[in-house]
């Protein structure tokens, strides 16, 4: 697949406070890119520079070679190829469904914009709302009309910031579902800035973690969920356990067992161990400080040597608060990284 959208390198600073430290991502032309991270971490500064609304101070942008920003020198977003949709959709109150999609589509003759912003309706499932204006649409009726509008001129890449935060729990997913199945089959590159680990995890094809102004791991979601390269990393996308520990024979011994490694014997290693990875049978020698039900599965708080792990377990498991039990370790839910400093 074809890098559509690039940053290389790309340093952006609001007056003396660094906000993009070298920053790079390439976006690949029929994937989804979700890039993740808290708020204040520069995700919608980075889209914001790919996008021609900021300028940089170092890097650059590219666009299948072409450079589009460099410092001093930045091609207007409107000279772009690209579509983008915001956090409040920015629809223009005064104009329908239908002539909102079609507004990007001036170069072309009246007949063809409205056979064009037509189609796009009707993939959008809302034919039957062509004549509505915005404030007689609901939250994910105009997300889905921001969407079409921004692929209406067939761009090589969507920027979306956000896009789903603004709906309301019941009808983020219906509404999700059908936004990035039209995403899907325009083929075009999309980038999914979010704060939700659960959408980052479920809708992208590669995940881009952001932390303090640069991408720390990227990887497909299953990848950088699995395999955390550090314990922020493993942090952004869930509930993790770390354990410090010196590699001895190419183990590092933890109060629930000891877990092999690859790392140097003598080096000081952190042990990343995801709720998930451990085990709960009894009886045994560990005791559950803690059970809560979480959803579909079961939290449990267990305790050894004065070191409190949580685990994850389905509500099958009927191990109760205060039960002593025995707990085991799957390797492939562990990751052992670098102490860092």
């Amino acid at each position: 697949m074809s890098i559509v959208l690039e940053a290389r390198d790309v340093v952006r600073a609001y007056g003396d406070r660094p906000v993009l430290k070298a920053t790079s991502l390439a976006l690949e032309e029929g994937t989804v890119t979700a890039l993740l991270g808290p708020s204040g971490s520069g995700k919608s500064t980075l889209l914001r520079v790919l996008a021609g609304l900021d300028d940089l101070e170092a890097g650059t942008v590219l666009s299948q070679g072409q450079v589009l920003s460099s410092p001093g020198n930045v091609t207007p977003p409107e000279k772009r190829n690209l579509g983008m949709v915001f956090q409040d959709f920015a629809l223009f109150p005064h104009l329908s469904a239908l002539e909102n999609i079609a507004f990007g589509l001036s170069h072309l003759p009246r007949t063809k914009q409205q056979e064009k912003a037509k189609a796009l309706l009707e993939m959008s499932g809302l034919s039957n709302r062509a004549d509505a204006h915005p404030f007689e649409l609901s939250g994910g009726e105009q997300q889905r009309i921001a969407i079409a509008r921004a692929l209406a001129r067939e761009p090589a890449a969507v920027l979306l910031d956000e896009p789903f935060s603004n709906l309301d729990s019941s009808l983020r997913r219906t509404t999700r579902d059908h936004a990035m199945g039209l995403l899907h089959a325009s083929g075009a590159a999309v980038l999914l800035v979010t704060h939700d680990v659960e959408e980052a995890l479920s809708l992208a094809d590669t995940l881009a973690l952001m932390s303090d102004g640069q991408i720390i791991q990227t990887g497909t979601p299953e990848s950088v969920y699995m395999h955390p390269t550090s314990a922020r990393a493993a942090q952004l996308t869930g509930d993790i356990n770390v354990w410090r520990g010196h590699v001895l024979n190419g183990q590092v011994e933890t109060p629930f067992g000891k877990i092999a490694t690859d790392q140097n014997d003598g080096d000081l290693a952190e042990v990343l161990v995801r709720p998930e990875a451990i085990s709960i049978t009894a009886p045994g020698n560990i005791k559950i400080l803690d059970r809560r039900t979480r959803g579909a599965t079961v939290e449990v708080t267990v305790e050894a040597d004065a070191v409190r792990w949580r685990a994850r377990a389905g509500h099958l498991n009927t191990a109760q608060q205060g039960d002593l039990v025995s707990v085991s370790l799957d390797p492939s839910l562990i990751s052992i990284v670098p102490a860092q400093s």
